[in-house]
């Protein structure tokens, strides 16, 4: 079912935002809002059939539409190849079908690849083909704009308007951390042992039974991990609980993680430990630097640029021993580690979602742009402002 942003008056941008993951992540809920605060009307869109055909054809004054793609692996991605192709040709002829009518279409690349590598090959090959049907392009990092150029063979008239903008902040979104203390007696964590948490969903692509096995190289009795989120299988869940057993340090909360929960294990944490084995751009880690906290995680993706040495221990994602030695690095800078997440927090203070709201809009006219001229000519966007 559409949900609608907050809409601006007069003629301008109409967008149709999908899918919706809105109930499970507030990114597009706050990029939503931003927008609308801006002028910008929004709608979120579960499904493809959610956008009514006839609302996007553009009359004379009405406003212009844009389709703002996020992630494509639910419109697209099965485990039988056949459904496969059937869902890539479903999702390319209805993206042909809403540009015949007029819409532009602008896609944010979350990721490169499904992480699960479901049909690696049938997904190049859409994804490939959707590009060619876009009109913008926005990325979260430097990396990802060079990363997605190339995956994907972006064309080169489209590589000029390839919008590079920060990952909104989550500051107060989901309120402030507990009190330390308060929140170790509540989950009966040591008050002086050095905490190193992993938050949110388990896949097989986090790395956590990894972490496990790391922190249990670990000899000292005043160091604890905490693992709490939902394994994606039970395969996955076993090998946890496997590899922790029988080491008290080790607090496994295997299951959802209510969003008023975040900030108890956010405030027992001394560092968020993210072992990523495969990673573009995560918001996780945006998460933990909202609330303070230094991170551990692969030098990887776009975290490279997102986590600085003043506020993270990142280690070679090659190197099979990197991880136990950023958990080493961070317990000789334990002293540290409250000043490296005071960093991490006003480091994030300046992605507000106003700002990436304005650098959005922006991908928009210039998508609307370059959709109305037949994508040729030189881009009329600010050329110093989200391009390359």
């Amino acid at each position: 079912m559409n949900q609608p942003a907050m809409s601006g008056g007069g003629p301008g941008l109409r967008v149709w935002m999908l899918p919706d993951y809105s109930s499970s992540n507030p990114y597009q809920r706050l990029l939503a809002d931003a927008l609308a605060d801006l002028g910008v009307q929004v709608t979120l869109a579960r499904r493809l059939a959610d956008v009514p055909p006839a609302a996007v054809a553009r009359r004379s004054g009405d406003d212009v539409a844009v389709i703002h793609l996020h992630w494509t692996h639910g419109y697209m991605l099965d485990r039988r190849a056949w459904m496969t192709a059937l869902k890539g040709m479903r999702l390319l002829a209805w993206l042909r079908a809403m540009r015949r009518r007029g819409a532009a279409l602008v896609w944010t690349v979350h990721n490169l690849h499904d992480h699960d590598r479901r049909q690696p090959q049938l997904e190049r090959f859409f994804h490939r083909r959707l590009v060619r049907l876009c009109d913008a392009l926005i990325v979260h990092c430097d990396y990802a704009r060079q990363a997605t150029a190339g995956a994907f063979a972006v064309p080169e008239r489209l590589r000029r308007r390839i919008f590079v903008m920060p990952h909104g902040h989550y500051l107060g979104v989901y309120g402030e951390p507990w009190d330390r203390q308060q929140a170790r007696s509540r989950l009966d964590i040591d008050p002086d042992a050095v905490t190193f948490l992993y938050l949110g969903a388990i896949r097989p692509y986090k790395g956590v039974p990894r972490l496990v096995r790391a922190f249990r190289e670990f000899p000292e009795e005043g160091v604890r991990l905490v693992v709490a989120g939902q394994p994606a299988t039970d395969a996955l869940r076993d090998e946890i609980e496997a590899a922790a057993a029988g080491d008290r340090r080790i607090r496994l909360v295997l299951e959802r993680v209510p969003d008023e929960d975040i900030p108890l294990f956010m405030g027992a944490a001394d560092a968020v430990v993210m072992p990523y084995e495969d990673i573009f751009t995560s918001g996780t880690v945006i998460l933990a630097m909202s609330f303070g906290r230094p991170v551990v995680a692969p030098r990887r993706g776009c975290l490279a640029e997102v986590v600085d040495d003043q506020g993270g221990f990142l280690y070679p994602p090659d190197d099979p021993t990197g991880l136990v030695q950023a958990l080493r690095e961070a317990l000789a800078h334990r002293h540290r580690l409250a000043d490296m997440g005071r960093h991490n927090r006003r480091r994030v203070e300046a992605w507000t979602w106003q700002a990436v709201a304005l650098e959005t809009r922006r991908a928009y006219e210039a998508a609307v742009a370059a959709r109305h001229r037949g994508a040729a000519g030189p881009d009329p966007a600010n050329p110093d402002r989200g391009t390359p």
